[in-house]
């Protein structure tokens, strides 16, 4: 089959002659004449190299091709509509799609849970896959559409990248519960007495931002354990001397556990954004779907 001679019009022609196996009813069904889907039906058989409807006494009967045909051809005309409708009017109601997200553990806790659970609602059969967040590959993973978008700090983005902020976010000194050394008054030298765990995403390093802070007040701290995630810390603190900075809005998910106090190095916080690509920045399923999460994030921030 010459692939080049065939249009979707044909395509759909031999989907209703083979539901209706009648050209007449075939015809009245594409709004075209009789003569028209005729001449469709003979170029068809040319392509197939196949009679596809057999004239029998009373209407046609199809041929075990035809019949071999009929539901991919169903399932190819049904993906080409929903490609162009998804393209051109997204109704979420409807919408059928896969979101690619990457974003810490952190992010996937206090975001995304309640970004998926309130899309069950609003769009029951988009699908979201949550993927780990690499900086180093980040803008070539969203320019590639390997990513649909990305939530972090826009500060660690490439340049190249759009971002929308979301909300701030704040660290908290976490430590075992009664932990002695915790109290609301505690300074910066009485922080960087402690034992401090560090979370580095990339998982190679026992240094962060809040070091460079330190440094600018002529301290340091003595990090013990460096770990790539925040949900990692609750367990390690848990039954040592070990503190450690996470974020408020995890905090707030811990405190009937554990000792929790203001953060005592000023300058800390940090901005959430969702990120994303030049080449992603019209597409209206994605459109949407930073939409929803930035009226989800302003809704519960």
């Amino acid at each position: 089959m010459d692939s080049k001679k065939v249009d979707l019009n044909l395509l759909q022609a031999l989907v209703v002659l083979l539901e209706e196996c009648n050209v007449t009813k075939a015809a009245d069904r594409l709004n075209l004449s009789q003569p028209a889907v005729s001449t469709q039906l003979s170029r068809l058989r040319g392509l197939f190299g196949d009679q596809l409807l057999v004239p029998i006494h009373k209407g046609m009967l199809p041929t075990a091709k035809a019949l071999a045909l009929l539901p991919e051809l169903r399932a190819a005309m049904k993906l080409v509509s929903n490609v162009l409708v998804e393209h051109q009017d997204f109704i979420p109601e409807t919408a059928n799609l896969t979101f690619k997200v990457a974003c810490t553990d952190y992010l996937q806790l206090v975001v995304m849970t309640e970004v998926i659970r309130r899309l069950k609602i609003a769009a029951p059969n988009i699908k979201v896959v949550l993927c780990h967040l690499t900086i180093a590959t980040l803008a070539a993973q969203l320019q590639h559409s390997e990513l649909d978008l990305a939530l972090m700090s826009p500060e660690c983005g490439p340049d190249s990248l759009r971002f929308k902020t979301l909300y701030q976010e704040k660290y908290v000194l976490i430590g075992r519960k009664h932990h002695p050394q915790l109290t609301p008054e505690m300074t910066i030298a009485d922080y960087v007495k402690l034992e401090h765990i560090v979370v580095s995403f990339e998982g190679n390093s026992t240094s962060t931002f809040v070091d460079s802070i330190l440094q600018q007040y002529g301290v340091s701290r003595q990090v013990m354990t460096s770990v790539p995630s925040f949900l990692l810390v609750p367990e390690l603190v848990r039954n040592t001397e070990l503190v450690a900075l996470i974020p408020a809005r995890q905090a707030s998910k811990l405190e009937a556990d554990f000792t929790l106090v203001e953060n005592p190095i000023p300058d800390c916080a940090f901005d959430v954004a969702m990120v994303w690509h030049e080449v992603q920045h019209q597409y209206p399923a994605l459109r949407w779907l930073r939409a929803f999460i930035s009226q989800t994030m302003a809704e519960v921030c």
